[in-house]
């Protein structure tokens, strides 16, 4: 008991909760007994072509000496779940030691999980008839996702989810399908076997309000904090984006209030005649995190820029990227003399700011602040598979509070290749 008491007041101190206390010590100490058990058996998992489909999942347990139970076959039901939940990569060795076994998996891959399957969401579409998708997942969860979605598949035939390839820069699965407006049982099929939680959903081709409606409607029952957003050029060879109107960033307001998105990735090309600036404020009331590609939009308003940026960062906002990724105008816009503003004046608005730009190779700029770390850095830029920037240097102005100086750089979302068709 006193090892228990130890331990659970360890955790305390380190933040972590009684629950991940107690299952950090069931994991340390009962899953000794259940991994002894279960790597005496070989893996025997279903073997996938080359990124074309993804087979059956096999449901046959292995022939093993069943006359009497083993340790976690002895669990209660909430236990037992609580461990599959815990360690997901377990469950396919477990389903292979024992018939008992394999269907107390299979029940447990029915349930509503809670837990995180997915990394990221990807949505794709040329019109709002038919959507392409792809997911990404850790390894470990793979399995589990694959079981949940074949145990689902009920009357839909042939399976519709091919497994790619895996992605080289993550290291997670990928997972492509198709949806049209009358496929909803597919939908249901794959949007259960995600579960309820993703973190991050990035929707692209977006052009249209009713594109967008389309695509959100799609999310309702997910819940994910980061977003992002794009709207790439129609032909590779000019660079040319379409210009977004109202009607489509005020629905992007609307699902990034609703969901309560922590982090926002945008890069879109708004309309000209819209009022750019009033929604650079209103997107920076509802995220605490903004990653910006200003596509052209900050160069229509070249000396406003720098009071827009004050404007962003004097609300909800408290860490700011604008970072040209296909085009180099805000670079070139962002004169020394709205670097020196910003130095100046982003320590005096009295917040913890981490702020990053994509500025001009001459630029310099001095602190004059012993809280702030300001300099101009160079760097790779966060997308260096774009063509645009390959083998480019990338020169960026810091403006970093002190306590935040160690911060990684920001994660960039769409890292998912469009799948094949």
């Amino acid at each position: 008991t006193g090892g228990k008491e130890a331990s659970e007041v360890a955790a305390a101190e380190e933040g972590v909760g009684m629950e991940d206390a107690v299952m950090a010590e069931l994991c340390g100490e009962k899953l000794k007994v259940i991994f002894s058990i279960v790597e005496m058996i070989p893996p025997k998992r279903a073997k996938f072509s080359e990124g074309i489909s993804f087979s059956q999942i096999e449901s046959s347990p292995l022939e093993v000496n069943q006359s009497s139970p083993s340790p976690i076959e002895k669990l209660p039901r909430e236990l037992a779940f609580a461990i599959f939940e815990y360690v997901p990569e377990c469950v396919e060795n477990l389903r292979m030691a024992s018939t008992a076994l394999l269907n107390r998996v299979n029940e447990f891959a029915l349930q509503r999980t809670t837990i995180q399957l997915v990394d990221e969401l990807l949505f794709e579409t040329d019109n709002e008839h038919r959507i392409r998708a792809t997911l990404a997942m850790p390894r470990k969860t793979e399995y589990l996702f694959e079981l949940r979605y074949q145990l689902r598949r009920g009357s839909i035939a042939k399976s519709r989810v091919k497994r790619n390839r895996q992605d080289q820069l993550t290291d997670s699965g990928l997972y492509a399908f198709a949806l049209s407006k009358r496929e909803h049982k597919l939908w249901e099929c794959i949007s259960a076997a995600i579960g309820i939680r993703i973190c991050g959903i990035s929707i692209t081709s977006c052009y249209e309000k009713i594109t967008l409606d389309t695509m959100t409607s799609l999310l309702e029952a997910f819940k994910f904090k980061n977003l992002g957003v794009q709207c790439p050029a129609l032909f590779a060879t000019c660079g040319c984006s379409p210009e977004i109107s109202s009607q489509v960033v005020d629905a992007l307001l609307d699902v990034i209030a609703a969901k309560k998105i922590d982090h926002l990735q945008m890069s879109l090309n708004l309309d000209y005649n819209i009022a750019f600036k009033e929604y650079m404020l209103k997107i920076s009331s509802l995220v605490r995190s903004l990653h910006l590609d200003p596509v052209w939009n900050f160069v229509r308003t070249r000396t406003e820029t720098p009071h827009i940026i004050l404007g962003m960062l004097s609300r909800k906002v408290d860490k700011l990227l604008i970072e040209d990724h296909h085009f180099r105008d805000f670079t070139y816009s962002f004169s020394q003399e709205m670097i020196v503003f910003l130095a100046k004046h982003i320590p005096q608005l009295g917040k913890v700011i981490w702020f990053q730009a994509s500025c001009p190779q001459n630029a310099t700029v001095i602190s004059s602040y012993d809280n702030y770390q300001i300099e101009v850095v160079k760097r790779p830029p966060i997308d260096t598979n774009d063509w645009s920037y390959k083998n480019q240097p990338a020169y960026y102005v810091d403006i970093k509070h002190i306590s935040r100086v160690g911060e990684p750089p920001m994660k960039k979302l769409m890292t998912i290749k469009k799948p094949n068709s």
